[in-house]
């Protein structure tokens, strides 16, 4: 199996050496430091995993997806079995999750709705805990929370800051510099 530096000079090489970055340092496997998840899912040159949440609700991948401003573009897959990868039970969560919101907000569920690797266009109503030296959650050894969805950003220049402050977490629990991030 390729090392975790060797995968990402790959991703470099591809992306003409532009570097790459913070991004893909959090969706590495929490265990192995191997790229993993959202990463892979997405089929490389960091093209990101999505669905409609009409299919991710019906438990499919899609075979299409709207257009998006997400310029390495998108990936229709099925986000469930991505999010089953983790061993939490995630997808069954948000799945009843985004039942209940479809019906305090209708139409949000409909199927120009995309979920993309994950992010959904809703802020976080709660907060999850994470310590505050290493930005982990309690009792979930690699797990980091971030972002709006997690209630540690309220738009996405808050959330790409703190997606900095957790590439920069990881890689110190890693031992790599983290000035690099």
């Amino acid at each position: 199996m390729a090392t975790l530096r060797t995968r990402l000079d790959r991703i470099e090489a591809k992306r003409g050496g532009a570097g790459a970055g913070p991004s893909v340092i959090y969706l590495c496997d929490a265990t192995t430091g191997e790229p993993g998840g959202a990463l892979l899912a997405g089929g490389g040159g960091l093209r990101a995993p999505a669905t409609r949440v009409t299919d991710f609700l019906a438990g499919k991948p899609s075979q299409d997806l709207p257009a998006s401003s997400y310029e390495p573009g998108l990936t229709p897959v099925d986000l469930g079995a991505v999010l089953a990868a983790s061993g939490l039970p995630l997808a069954d969560r948000l799945r009843d999750a985004l039942r209940v919101f479809d019906k305090q907000l209708r139409g949000y569920g409909t199927g120009d709705a995309v979920l993309v690797g994950v992010e959904s266009r809703t802020s976080s109503p709660v907060r999850m805990p994470r310590d505050p030296e290493t930005l982990q959650a309690p009792g979930r050894a690699g797990l980091y929370p971030a972002g709006e969805g997690a209630g540690y950003a309220g738009g996405i220049v808050s959330a790409a800051l703190d997606g900095v402050r957790i590439a920069r977490a990881i890689a110190r629990a890693r031992g790599v510099d983290a000035r690099a991030c």
